[in-house]
């Protein structure tokens, strides 16, 4: 809907201003990483439905069930990815793989998360560009999709934020592959409260 994109491209603006200021302050909580996966994956199945195409989820199953971080705007960057891999893939399917890169100390981990679609792909020229404020790869990407070009600078900031970083491969009418490295701290685990969440595996 229309009031959507609308708000959507509001609340870019905004947090694009506010982590311009500097004045982005990232919170630290537990969170249980599957629990944030299937909500995120759960609310872009509207888009991914009409298209046929298949959206596929893989959690190393040796990875910390809780951790500490700021989920809401980890979220944020799943969300602003997966969305942009629905949106320029027309066929075929979108996956986020779940591992660990790095375990750092006793408590800290480097989590890896990538994105890969089946999509329209984007110029090995343009790659640079796809990060840089107002943005996208072409004025037909903006006629065609919308957007405000600003959601891939919001999660490469929020991203920095966390000590992390992150990379794109890509190939024209073959796909691409965002890859993102967030530390994170592993969460004193109460057994009482863990709950067991069924994640879609990957075939």
């Amino acid at each position: 809907p229309s009031h959507d994109n609308l708000l959507g491209v509001v609340n870019d603006v905004l947090d694009f201003s506010k982590l311009e200021a500097g004045k982005v302050m990232l919170d630290s909580e537990n969170f249980n990483l599957p629990e944030l996966v299937k909500e995120t994956t759960k609310s872009i199945e509207h888009t991914t439905q009409p298209k046929g195409i298949q959206l596929k989820v893989h959690i190393n199953p040796n990875l910390p069930e809780f951790v500490v971080g700021d989920e809401g705007r980890i979220m944020q960057i799943l969300l602003n990815l997966l969305s942009n891999a629905v949106k320029f893939t027309e066929k075929g399917e979108v996956k986020l793989i779940i591992n660990l890169k790095e375990q750092l100390s006793e408590n800290t981990l480097v989590l890896s998360f990538f994105v890969c679609d089946t999509g329209v792909g984007i110029h090995p020229d343009k790659l640079d560009l796809i990060f840089k404020a107002f943005t996208q790869e072409d004025g037909s990407i903006t006629k065609k999709y919308g957007g405000t070009g600003l959601g891939l600078t919001i999660c490469k900031r929020l991203i920095e934020l966390m000590n992390g970083e992150i990379k794109v491969q890509s190939k024209v009418n073959q796909g691409s592959r965002f890859d993102v490295f967030i530390d994170l701290i592993e969460a004193p685990q109460d057994s009482s409260s863990l709950e067991s969440i069924n994640i879609p595996k990957l075939n």
